[in-house]
């Protein structure tokens, strides 16, 4: 193996981190992005007036023998149809890179269940019942046992701190 290159083998090899999938996810989000801020161009939506309209414009070419209006009918079709084509090679693309995404956030979650970095929702629930009944045994203060708990709920009740605030009026 070249000098350079084992380098970067005992790096990557050594770094606990390898398995982590977090940036490709990153980047397949980066990309769904990508596909479909191509499909919100509009250019699609329009594809089938414009196509009806080209077939009237095609047959009264042909009812009244315009060689000319017939070829740039035939011409604009060929364009309608290559534009239909794209589009749905684009959301072909699309729903092949959110399937990857899926794919790649499910054996994400897995390896992070294996290093049991995640608990349940359950669990978490239960090591929070457990802290309460320390405070509870271990705080003589009644007035602190009441901030606390209250601290407590309002974590609890706070959720996903990206998540906007459940609690706020209206």
């Amino acid at each position: 193996m070249p000098v350079g290159m084992r380098k970067t083998f005992e790096k990557v090899r050594n770094d606990p981190e390898t398995l982590a999938m977090a940036e490709e996810i990153a980047l397949l989000k980066v990309r769904i992005g990508q596909l479909v801020s191509q499909l919100q161009t509009g250019e699609t939506s329009s594809l089938w007036g414009d196509l009806q309209a080209t077939y009237t414009e095609l047959s009264a070419a042909l009812q009244t023998g315009d060689i000319a209006a017939f070829r740039t009918s035939v011409d604009a079709l060929g364009r309608i149809i290559q534009a239909g084509g794209e589009t749905a090679e684009l959301w072909s693309e699309l729903y092949e890179a959110i399937d990857k995404k899926t794919e790649v956030a499910t054996r994400e979650w897995k390896r992070l269940v294996d290093l049991r970095q995640v608990i349940t929702a359950e669990k978490a629930l239960a090591l929070i019942t457990a802290i309460m009944h320390s405070v509870a045994r271990n705080v003589p203060d009644m007035q602190a046992r009441i901030r606390i708990s209250n601290d407590v709920r309002e974590l609890i009740n706070r959720g996903d701190p990206d998540e906007p605030d459940q609690t706020a009026p209206g």
